[in-house]
């Protein structure tokens, strides 16, 4: 039986290695693994080293990047109901932020579809956190 390739997903992030949203990555790329086989590898580029959030869209269109964890620059100009993630001070808890994200998650979804982009909202666990 011949062994299928690979599949490695480039992925970039502005995040700084070491930082919990890197140890959320990180985590991410070991339950890729684990829940594939090893049939799919995730690949981090943090630090911007594959440019900045409005840099790293365009790496995608050529093909150098798979996509990139962002922390809003990019979904904001792809989904202008994203910026509702930039009203600082309006929520006291996390709850209250996921719920209004929850809320307009069909929005979300249907902008970043019409640019051809697909969102994943992820929720920290505070276990890895």
């Amino acid at each position: 039986m011949i062994a299928a390739a690979v599949i490695i997903l480039r992925l970039a992030s502005a995040a700084p290695d070491g930082t919990a949203w890197a140890r959320e990555f990180r985590a991410l790329e070991r339950d890729v693994d684990a829940h594939t086989h090893g049939e799919v590898k995730v690949k981090w580029y943090m630090d911007g080293i594959a440019g900045d959030e409005l840099e790293v869209p365009s790496r995608m269109t050529r093909g150098q990047i798979d996509g990139t964890a962002s922390g809003g620059a990019f979904c904001q100009k792809v989904s202008p109901s994203m910026r509702l993630t930039r009203l600082q001070g309006m929520f006291e808890r996390h709850e209250e932020a996921s719920f209004l994200l929850s809320r307009f998650r069909d929005s979300i979804e249907e902008e970043m579809g019409q640019r051809s982009h697909a969102s994943r909202c992820a929720r920290t666990r505070s276990s890895r956190a």
